[in-house]
């Protein structure tokens, strides 16, 4: 909050809101040491966030694979050298790569934080069906209190309707058939409409 106070006393919101790097205009003209140093944050950070969800994605295909929920068992292999699920890992970069050729960078963050708010969601709701089964628990399993996926769930929540509210997430289509849109695309995500 303290932030956004700062931003907008130092920035007109209507320049904010035009902007496509909003921070950028608080650190002053491209030419200025802090603009160069505000890219490079930016730049480490979203090298960091790519390299987590490479991370986490082949964990999750390496964990599926291995507990044979996936036809694929080729995925639950493990190198014998570096320990790590290096099929996956190699599979992930693959459809990473060809998806970073193939399609807008803005549409892959715009589909990337959906998929992780729908993948967040789901988790949430898991837990707290796990929480209304009132199945005892080993002593050795990580415990979470009710409240936190249900915090998590109206979090997200809200976040989804910012993004509808804004105008950045339509559920519907202006056009007649009425089928589920985000950004002038179908989308099966949100379910029928």
């Amino acid at each position: 909050m303290a932030v956004a106070s700062v931003v907008i006393l130092v920035v007109p919101l209507d320049q904010l809101s035009q902007s496509s790097a909003p921070l950028a205009l608080v650190f002053g003209e491209e030419k200025s040491g802090q603009y160069k140093i505000l890219n490079m944050i930016a730049i480490i950070a979203t090298t960091n966030g790519v390299l987590i969800q490479f991370i986490m994605v082949s964990r999750v295909l390496y964990g599926v694979a291995n507990r044979g929920s996936l036809p694929f068992l080729w995925l639950a292999k493990v190198n014998t050298r570096t320990h790590t699920p290096m099929v996956a890992t190699l599979l992930v970069a693959g459809i990473v790569a060809l998806l970073a050729l193939f399609v807008p960078m803005s549409d892959l963050a715009e589909t990337t934080s959906m998929v992780i708010l729908t993948v967040f969601t789901l988790v949430n709701l898991a837990l707290i069906r796990i929480k209304f089964e009132k199945r005892p628990a080993g002593e050795d399993v990580f415990q979470v209190p009710a409240w936190i996926p249900v915090t998590e769930l109206s979090q997200i929540s809200a976040s989804v309707q910012k993004g509808y509210l804004s105008g950045r997430v339509r559920l519907r289509s202006p056009e007649p058939e009425g089928r589920c849109f985000y950004h002038g695309r179908p989308v099966v995500l949100f379910g029928s409409c």
